[in-house]
């Protein structure tokens, strides 16, 4: 599964864990070579105030380890992301969306096995662009 580049413009969890993401910022030839190898999830959509980007799947399955989010961005501003892997949450702003594209990442340590995951992606006041994110498992 490869990611989806985009270059058009167009949950609730018990006992949340304390954030332990890292802020990453990848030029677009990182993004497209480690979002090509290994991604567990992908997708994308066009983004806006009222239309934020939110996945869940209760039931997946995911080993103890750490995790990249991959995000990327063809618009204007701000993006607030959310990234959960059990229990364990993180959330970042990324200034990423650009018109000619942006890319970032955080990383997430799951220290134990856990079911569930999500990710949201919203924009912050007059964002607004095509958004593409993938999740990959690091080492």
């Amino acid at each position: 599964m490869a990611l989806l580049l985009l270059t058009a413009c167009g949950p609730s969890a018990e006992q949340m864990a304390v954030p332990t993401a890292s802020p990453v910022m990848l030029s677009p030839e990182e993004t497209a070579a480690t979002a090509a190898a290994q991604n567990i999830v992908a997708d994308a959509q066009v983004l806006d105030r009222e239309n934020p980007l939110r996945r869940e799947d209760p039931k997946s399955e995911w080993e103890a380890g750490r995790y990249r989010l991959i995000v990327s961005c063809s618009g204007n501003g701000v993006l607030r992301v959310g990234f959960r892997i059990g229990a364990t949450l993180a959330e970042q702003d990324l200034r990423i969306c650009q018109p000619a594209g942006g890319f970032g990442a955080m990383d997430l340590e799951v220290s134990a096995d856990s079911a569930g995951h999500s990710v949201e992606v919203t924009a912050i006041d007059d964002a607004s662009g095509a958004v593409a994110y993938a999740v990959r498992r690091k080492g």
